[in-house]
């Protein structure tokens, strides 16, 4: 006779999973959370496999997932390669590769997108992981998708800017009597590429260096 599943869980932990079960927009996620909840509340497996539309054997699947691996146990119903699709080294790896341009790791666009930042993530880790589990990393980082701002990079020194300001203010200061000065805005003709948006960390906005030409 097996014996029967007991979950119980800290007041913190049951809140968390409350709260990741409202927010989540991945539908497996959700189901999975709430078979841990409906265990805790002490329910059997075939009370939760007709409250949540699937058969008893999952429900056990996930509880006995859970009470091996904790709350990672709910992240994937499954393991490639024997791995955690969600360890936080990975995280740790994906903040990082989010931090840094796809033109430096060998990619031709300037912008991530997830399935570019899991094909990333599977060179450098050798773990191979889906768009929606980089999208799960990604909330729980923090990050956003926002619109990277556009910069030309100056030639000029910031001390050659320097004096050249100068010497523009001494003109425009000392003008002859009866003269006077005109200012005319730039004029810009932009042969740059779309820029789209971008993910970035809390409190970071990436820049992308464009080649603008001027006439």
């Amino acid at each position: 006779m097996r014996r029967r599943i007991v979950i119980r869980l800290p007041r913190w932990m049951k809140r968390r999973l409350q709260r990741e079960r409202r927010k989540t927009r991945d539908a497996a996620l959700r189901t999975r959370i709430q078979v841990i909840l409906l265990y805790e509340a002490g329910r059997g497996a075939h009370r939760i496999a007709r409250s949540l539309g699937c058969v008893p054997a999952t429900a056990v699947r996930v509880a006995r997932r859970f009470q091996a691996l904790g709350e990672d146990g709910t992240r994937d119903g499954h393991c490639d390669n024997g791995q955690m699709k969600v360890a936080e080294d990975l995280r740790q790896a994906l903040a990082e590769l989010v931090a840094t341009s796809p033109q430096d790791h060998g990619w031709p666009r300037p912008t991530w997108t997830r399935e570019l930042l899991a094909k990333t993530l599977r060179q450098h880790t050798g773990v191979n992981v889906s768009v929606t589990t980089v999208a799960r990393m990604l909330s729980d980082l923090g990050a956003r998708w926002g619109m990277a701002r556009p910069i030309v990079l100056c030639p000029w020194s910031k001390a050659r800017k320097a004096r050249r300001l100068r010497a523009i203010f001494k003109i425009v200061h000392n003008l002859p009597a009866g003269e006077v000065a005109y200012f005319e805005d730039e004029t810009d003709i932009h042969l740059n590429p779309r820029i789209g948006r971008d993910w970035m960390l809390r409190g970071q906005q990436k820049v992308v260096v464009t080649p603008a030409l001027r006439h």
